[in-house]
């Protein structure tokens, strides 16, 4: 190599050395930039024909480990679930309180059951028919309350779900743009490095939202799945629409049948017009949206269902009145008779009858009015081995007989009489018996001849009885939002102690029955409320009110904790992918002095080369 090849070779050297030194200034520059990737400029040494000719630039790329890029986005996505579940977790936490907390359910629950353990003792004092009242409204208050906070929660994340529906749509438009631009780039022969950065914290974002797969493509450009196997970007990005409702009540739930459902889902549509309901689809294993899914369908309702049935428990536990047998015959046929006259949709009759191996059968015929009412089965009850069955009384007692009849089977006949219900047995082929019959129905008045009483009724929109009619809403959904104490005891105190006439204004009975009832008889609560997993709990009103708040103050603890965890990865992660791609200033200025070592070398060789030339032309 001559002369003039040590004049090429430093001026390629200062040409790479100049243009490190701004790649350089460029990292220093965007050290503290979100997203922003180390870059290194790329050397080629030049050898024509094998000669040695100095050094080219070759394409700029990013410091970047890409499995650990590829984790980040997988955390991501559980990060998002994971810190909007605990989240709202908090705010339901807070709201059921701690136990034995001052405004906690437990706490108004005792002060109830206390006002009635006095009044019991000193039934003939105004004073204590007060207090009792008193107490009875601030804990229906409290549930209106909590019911009310428990729909705002889910109202918010429909909100929430909009925006984030919204975002994702801008997220996917935004990629598929720049997919256009790192193609074109690429095709030009120009480095997408900086494209690709904002690539990367597109998808991270995308990936806080939705657990995605992503694919690439092309020349840099990416295509995007969610892990279900759902297209969302290649080529033109999915459209994404989420109809959201303006106001969520407990009524309100997600059906994949749009005439049913009352809250808002996500539709995917093509440019070929087919729309897919996305939330049907179980598109989303985990991201944002899916925990603010799982929130309003599944996490707020069931809290809410835990205030029904404390609300359903005060109601029925104390209107409750057993309506016992009579003993009935038919020629050879034997059974018991029942006068159902105040049976009331929403209430049920009780059967047992052996069969002919002595195996004991218990039926539960719940009276259904409603025509448009979903079916009913054997987990509509807590007993595990009764058979439930609906029956309409609608056209009359003498129809619901004949369609009880006919449940029943051919070894029992079930016929009526006025409003009295007979069941009978098979007569002289003696293959069964009729061994119990009882209704159990609503006490509507506050003088009905027992210690039953209409003490809480139904506050909604015309005040009505409450009895658990299960209808195409049951009368139990929202409850808790609408139970009221029975204005007329207001009016009248002294029935909390008077219940028929005769009955001394000092009678303890039925303030004793009231307590009884609310603190010490056991009651069974549905697997809905899920505080003992899908079986239903058994217990007092106080025992599983305590259940229900350490329920929700473990549920809380465990998302906390799954949060806790989920960000200790996903730190981790950020870190190790920080620690290699992101800019070290250390690490820049030594290199930025080697490169000023390396400037100054190749000055020096042109120096030197203007020095001989200069040599030369004077000889």
């Amino acid at each position: 190599m001559g002369l003039g090849g040590a004049l090429d070779a430093a001026l390629a050297g200062l040409r790479v050395t100049g243009a490190s030194l701004e790649l350089v200034s460029h990292n220093i520059s965007n050290a503290n930039t979100p997203g922003y990737t180390r870059k290194v400029l790329g050397q080629v040494e030049q050898a024509p024909g094998g000669n040695v000719a100095g050094v080219r630039l070759s394409d700029t790329t990013r410091v970047l480990d890409q499995l650990v890029n590829r984790q980040l986005q997988l955390e991501s996505s559980g990060m998002g679930y994971a810190d909007t579940i605990s989240q709202y977790y908090t705010q339901i936490d807070a709201m059921f309180g701690q136990p034995g907390g001052a405004g906690a359910l437990d706490t108004l629950m005792s002060n109830f059951t206390g006002a009635l353990q006095e009044l019991a003792t000193s039934p003939e004092s105004a004073i204590a028919r007060e207090n009792t009242l008193h107490n009875a409204q601030v804990l229906a208050n409290t549930l209106n309350a909590m019911t009310s906070d428990i729909q705002a929660l889910r109202t918010q994340t429909e909100q929430a779900l909009n925006d984030a529906v919204g975002r994702v749509g801008e997220i996917l438009q935004s990629l598929s743009d720049l997919n256009a631009e790192i193609t074109t780039t690429t095709q030009a022969g120009q480095a997408p490095a900086s494209l690709l950065d904002r690539q990367d914290q597109l998808v991270e974002e995308l990936s806080r939202y939705i657990d995605i797969r992503v694919q690439p493509r092309e020349r840099g450009a990416v295509g995007i799945y969610t892990n279900s196997g759902t297209l969302l970007l290649d080529g033109d990005p999915a459209v994404l629409s989420f109809d959201a409702r303006g106001t969520i009540t407990p009524e309100a739930a997600y059906s994949s049948d749009p005439a049913e459902r009352g809250v808002g889902t996500i539709k995917l549509s093509s440019g070929s017009g087919y729309s897919i309901d996305l939330i049907a689809d179980r598109a989303f294993r985990s991201g944002e949206i899916k925990a603010l899914i799982d929130l309003r369908d599944q996490i707020l309702p069931q809290a809410q269902a835990q205030l029904d049935a404390v609300a359903d428990s005060l109601a029925r536990a104390l209107s409750a009145k057993e309506v016992g047998s009579s003993p009935a015959t038919s020629g050879a046929q034997t059974g018991l008779s029942v006068d159902l006259a105040q049976l009331q949709d929403g209430d049920s009759i009780t059967l047992t009858y052996t069969d002919g191996s002595s195996v004991e059968h218990t039926v539960t015929i719940v009276r259904v009015d409603e025509a448009g009412a979903p079916a009913i089965g054997n987990d509509y009850t807590a007993n595990p081995d009764d058979t439930v069955i609906a029956i309409s009384f609608a056209g009359g007692i003498a129809a619901a007989a004949a369609d009880i009849d006919a449940a029943l089977g051919a070894s029992l006949t079930a016929t009526s009489s006025g409003t009295v219900l007979t069941v009978l047995d098979d007569g002289a082929t003696n293959t069964t018996d009729v061994t119990g019959l009882s209704a159990t129905v609503t006490e509507t008045s506050l003088s009905g001849g027992s210690v039953a009483l209409a003490f809480f009724k139904d506050g909604g929109n015309p005040s009505i009885d409450y009895t658990a009619r299960h209808g195409d809403v049951p009368q139990i959904t929202g409850f808790a939002g609408r139970i009221q104490v029975n204005q007329a005891l207001f009016a009248d105190p002294q029935a909390l102690v008077v219940y028929d006439a005769g009955i001394a204004s000092g009678d303890p009975a039925r303030p004793q029955a009231i307590y009884e009832r609310l603190a010490l008889a056991d009651r069974s609560f549905g697997g809905a409320t899920g505080v003992s997993g899908s079986v239903a709990f058994k217990g007092s009103l106080p025992e599983f009110i305590n259940r229900v708040i350490s329920f929700q103050g473990r549920e809380a603890e465990s998302a906390q904790r799954a949060f806790e965890t989920q960000e200790v990865a996903y730190e981790q992660l950020s870190e190790r992918r920080a620690a290699e791609s992101g800019v070290d200033l250390d690490t820049e200025m030594a290199f930025l002095i080697s490169l000023q070592t390396a400037y100054q070398a190749n000055a020096r060789v042109i120096a030197t080369y203007r020095e001989m030339t200069d040599m030369l032309m004077r000889i």
